[in-house]
């Protein structure tokens, strides 16, 4: 084996392990961002509006299984009102809804039987107490007769779980709804419910640091084509026509040395080959050209 050939061959092992060992490290960046819900209630002499909002706060995950979980946090925010007239006697209240930022863990996982990105809550469903606070009075022929405060519970609305593409580094969206049931305070029957929920999560970028080996390796690749530079004026023939040992270095080699080589060879170039799809398509190509 030639000097040329085994230093090549070790240099390309070399660079795809380091490859390997970046990408493996830009796996484990961060998520960070944040969904929110907004949700409406309307119905006769009532009113009720909240925001409920989800964020990651970017700190470092924990493993559980499958899944990483990453710190977050949950807030409310909203209020509404009720006028409720019966006969002689009217009921008037209004309210605030008002938590403050409460641990809400949310899980990051990869399915693996397609790969697919999910974002789910990684909590039971929380409560606030006294999450809602506010103030009713009743009437009797418009005199008041009584008025109080009152504090009830504030509780989570369902995380939006989202799903991106295979390998996805950012997730973002909305989803619409209009479910039945009782969602606010005092909410009367027959109200109308309409919810809508934007996300949008962005995993921490590792790619430069990922392909710094790939696009070393290139343009290493494309100087031995090329040769170093002339200064503007025309290479001799012997300097265009000149074969790279690399390309025919199998000719110089005992057969055992020769099935070594291309076996290291073909091991580079299914190491790097994933990677390439992330690299500018000149350099894509001189990854995927290795001489197998």
């Amino acid at each position: 084996m030639t000097a040329r050939a085994t230093t090549g061959v070790i240099l390309t092992v070399f660079v795809c392990l380091a490859g390997l060992a970046r990408v493996s490290a830009s796996a484990g960046a961060t998520w960070s961002g944040s969904a929110k819900c907004e949700v409406a209630i309307t119905g006769a002499g009532y009113t009720d509006q909240q925001t409920q909002v989800w964020t990651m706060t970017g700190a470092a995950p924990t493993k559980s299984g499958a899944f990483n979980v990453y710190p977050g946090t949950w807030t409310v925010t909203g209020r509404g009102s009720l006028v409720r007239t019966q006969g002689s006697q009217t009921l008037r209240a209004d309210w605030q809804r008002n938590v403050s930022a409460m641990s809400a863990p949310l899980s990051v996982v990869t399915r693996a039987s397609d790969g697919a990105v999910l974002i789910v809550t990684g909590h039971a469903q929380l409560r606030a107490k006294d999450g809602i606070a506010g103030n009713q009075e009743t009437s009797v022929d418009g005199r008041p007769t009584t008025r109080k405060a009152f504090a009830v519970e504030a509780f989570e609305w369902a995380f939006p779980s989202m799903q991106g593409a295979a390998r996805s580094t950012h997730l973002s969206g909305q989803k619409s709804d209009a479910p039945p049931g009782s969602f606010g305070p005092m909410q009367p029957a027959g109200a109308s419910v309409r919810v809508n929920c934007t996300w949008d999560f962005q995993q921490a970028s590792g790619a430069t640091a990922a392909q710094a080996p790939l696009q070393e390796l290139a343009a290493q690749r494309a100087q031995r084509s090329t040769g170093p530079s002339t200064g503007g004026r025309q290479k001799s023939d012997t300097a265009v026509n000149r074969k790279d040992p690399w390309d025919d270095a199998d000719s110089h080699l005992t057969p055992r040395h020769a099935i070594a080589v291309r076996i290291a060879r073909f091991t580079a170039f299914v190491c790097l080959a994933p990677l390439a799809p992330g690299l500018p398509q000149e350099k894509r190509v001189g990854i995927r050209s290795f001489p197998i």
